[in-house]
């Protein structure tokens, strides 16, 4: 991988990027991130000034840039688009455009692009990337048996051929390590009945029953399941051989004397191949391994639920395959809940421009809205009045890319009982005055931090980037607007103060 890719964590509510399972909340950020603007629309972006570009990567401390063309004056213009967007980053990494060593390809950086953005609609993918080494879209599933399925919706996207590539699955099994010294207990919590084309959740319970809290220190992916037929015992969806997992670690309180839930996942009934499971009753099976480096394993006790028949079309599964958090470029989470008894999915967006491209989303799939309920969560707004001042440095490295870096003095409000510090950038339309963008936008809206770690300011400056779209996934219209930054911070007293950047105009060609 020739650059660093900004990882969105799903904090606040899950969804259901991977078609089978869904991965559980995340912790707020321990330190901002540096700047990472999307490499991939970058990479577009020089494709669409010199069409020969295929990318670049750096192997031995060489700059190799793929070149579709053996045309010198075309790989000449690659390398020229190259340091025209991207050329402070890999000046300041040591390359200038007399390095650049060229590598036969035989896809550009665009036609990249949208067969990434066609491969988000296979179902069951857990990662798509670019692998700039090897001038390919690589797609890894979830599950042995998804293979096929996934080539034959490639085929129909009329993409060229060879240009995506399906990582081989490797089966998986339950973890068999130790069992969970610490004293406690552990359930699964599913339905005792659910429809076809309902969504399956299941969640695992654990009780403290003694006088001292629990911690429980566990990864991203500590939840495994297992489900068989109850009759057969044949496997309808095996344990993942290979998960792509945040690497972060979990802290999960278990006060003493109290249950926590401490893992969710879904399951959309089918199988991998795509066929609905038959109606019958079936077996979970799970585990959740705790402690790092050397785990042990909390083992539930089996549970049972039976599927009953019903037309799959009037369900939430297929709402929830579409409705997949961040897929479609709409700013949306998702969470499955119940209503009067009946299974639904709410959406939560940030204002109703989102709201409607979701709805005409689900429309176009021709997918009911009787079983999606919209809740509007809106973004924090900078204020017109702050009692400190912030630096706010914007930048604009190629295309439709935008790069934020606000720096903020807080050693005073330190003193103060300051502990949490949250970075706010807004885009706002001076016509409507409404928010168009900005960061950390709606995927980051927990990205905040404590102001300061072992008794340390944290470091500033903040970084964050925005791609230039609305909330609905369209681009923003040509225009000047502004941007309004500060820092939000929040003393121990619950009292809010704000540091304020100076408005910053930016025009959109």
């Amino acid at each position: 991988m020739s650059w660093p890719r900004l990882l969105l964590l799903s904090a606040l509510l899950s969804g259901s990027a991977l078609g089978q399972v869904t991965p559980p909340p995340g912790p707020p950020a321990r330190s901002q991130p540096a700047l990472r603007l999307n490499i991939d629309e970058l990479n577009a972006e020089v494709a669409r000034r010199a069409p020969a570009y295929g990318g670049f990567f750096v192997r031995d401390g060489l700059l190799s840039v793929y070149a579709t063309s053996t045309d010198p004056a075309q790989r000449q213009a690659a390398v020229r688009e190259l340091f025209a967007v991207q050329g402070e980053e890999l000046r300041r990494r040591g390359f200038s455009p007399e390095t650049v060593v060229f590598v036969p390809g035989q896809f550009n950086a665009e036609q990249l692009l949208e067969a990434k953005v066609a491969a988000r609609g296979i179902d069951g993918w857990q990662s798509i990337d670019i692998d700039e080494t090897r001038n390919r879209v690589v797609v890894e599933l979830l599950l042995p048996g998804m293979e096929e399925r996934a080539r034959a919706y490639l085929a129909e996207q009329g993409l060229p051929p060879g240009i995506v590539v399906i990582a081989p699955v490797p089966a998986g099994k339950l973890p068999e390590g130790p069992a969970f010294r610490a004293l406690h207990q552990a359930r699964l919590e599913v339905p005792t009945r659910v429809h076809q084309g309902d969504t399956l959740p299941i969640e695992l319970k654990v009780t403290n029953p003694s006088e001292e809290p629990l911690l429980l220190d566990h990864g991203a992916c500590a939840l495994e399941v297992e489900i068989r037929d109850a009759a057969t015992g044949e496997v309808v969806l095996p344990v993942p051989g290979a998960q792509n997992c945040l690497s972060v670690l979990y802290h999960t309180p278990v006060p003493a004397r109290s249950t926590v839930t401490v893992g969710r996942r879904e399951w959309n009934l089918q199988l991998p191949t795509g066929a609905l499971v038959p109606p019958g009753r079936y077996l979970i099976r799970a585990t959740f391994e705790v402690g790092v480096p050397d785990a042990e394993v909390i083992r539930p006790p089996d549970q049972t639920f039976e599927v009953v028949a019903r037309n799959p079309a009037t369900g939430t599964a297929q709402v929830r395959a579409v409705l997949r958090d961040g897929a479609s470029g709409i700013e949306f989470r998702t969470r499955l809940g119940e209503e009067g008894g009946r299974q639904v999915v709410f959406v939560f967006v940030p204002d109703r421009r989102a709201q409607a491209g979701v709805e005409r989303l689900l429309r176009e799939r021709r997918l009911p809205l009787d079983r999606v309920r919209f809740r509007i969560l809106p973004l924090t707004r900078v204020p017109g009045q702050g009692q400190g001042q912030a630096q706010l440095k914007l930048e604009a490295p190629g295309g439709s890319q935008y790069g934020f870096e606000l720096s903020a003095d807080v050693t005073p409000w330190r003193a103060q009982g300051a502990w949490r510090c949250e970075p706010v950038v807004n885009v706002v339309d001076p016509r409507s005055g409404d928010v168009v963008g900005g960061s950390p936008g709606f995927w980051g809206r927990q990205g905040w931090s404590p102001c300061s770690e072992d008794r340390q300011p944290l470091p500033f400056p903040w970084r964050g980037g925005w791609n230039g779209r609305r909330s609905d996934g369209t681009p923003l219209p040509a225009g000047t607007y502004e941007v309004h930054a500060g820092l939000k911070v929040t003393l121990k007293t619950g009292r809010v103060v704000w540091l304020l950047a100076p408005v910053h105009e930016l025009t959109v060609p």
